[in-house]
């Protein structure tokens, strides 16, 4: 079971909430201490919205430690979060700031593909959640609101975030981010077996004429054959991207 469906099934499900988005993350400032990362542990940032009327869309911060299971160690609502800053909106890149009303944390997530997934998700349900009971959505500025009494949520602004996260295509381009997400894991895991393999061959079994020998060597050609289309893969994918970008850009110049 991957790391989101153990977390939804082990936190969230029994307290009612749905499991949107979940990144593995961790602190800007110990982005190169991965050993000590691993021996305390995994975080993961996790967006939820309650099942239950009115809805709460809740941003979650989640550790685990070895195989002890997942522990809820921070929550704030959408309401508490004032800002998501993309850090550059000019390129890919892993790194993100949250701002709450008592907090500012930036982050790093193992790919920039898992930081675009985690923006475009969050982006899309804090748009969702800025209806109103009365079924308009607010716009910034020009508030609209159907009734005087009842006062809109707070909005919350996402700032250095490159236009493909937070316009038109987010949501094609949130389909492109999850399959690069997937090939980068697909690649990680040929990496380790190939290292894996190499590890063998230097600890003795190295006779050419030993049957292990020749299944290392086949596996190690079939493991580098299987990491060029991989590359291929992702190739094809960032030219799918390019291609949905244009294609907003070209349906934004035909509208207008």
């Amino acid at each position: 079971m991957n790391n989101p469906s153990a977390l939804n099934k082990e936190l969230f499900v029994p307290c009612g909430e749905v499991l949107l988005v979940a990144v593995e993350v961790q602190r800007a400032r110990s982005r190169y201490r991965s050993l000590l990362r691993n021996k305390r542990g995994s975080s993961f940032l996790c967006v939820s919205v309650t099942k239950n009327k009115p809805q709460k869309l809740y941003i979650i911060k989640v550790k685990r430690s070895g195989d002890s299971g997942f522990t809820r160690r921070s929550q704030w609502t959408v309401e508490e979060l004032r800002q998501v800053n993309g850090i550059n909106p000019h390129k890919d890149s892993p790194e993100f700031e949250l701002t709450f009303d008592n907090t500012v944390d930036h982050w790093v997530t193992r790919s920039a593909a898992d930081k675009c997934i985690f923006v475009q998700v969050l982006y899309g349900a804090c748009k969702a959640h800025l209806r109103s009971p009365s079924g308009v959505v607010v716009i910034i500025p020009g508030l609209r609101i159907r009734r005087k009494s009842i006062a809109p949520p707070r909005q919350t602004h996402f700032i250095n975030c490159q236009p493909k996260l937070t316009r038109d295509a987010h949501r094609m381009n949130l389909v492109v981010y999850q399959c690069k997400a997937l090939l980068n894991q697909m690649k990680n895991k040929v990496a380790a077996k190939q290292k894996q393999y190499r590890d063998r061959e230097h600890l003795g079994q190295t006779d050419e004429a030993s049957p292990m020998w020749s299944l290392v060597q086949r596996m190690t050609v079939a493991l580098g054959r299987r990491k060029s289309k991989l590359n291929a893969a992702e190739n094809r994918t960032e030219e799918l991207r390019q291609a949905a970008q244009r294609f907003a850009q070209s349906a934004r110049q035909v509208s207008h």
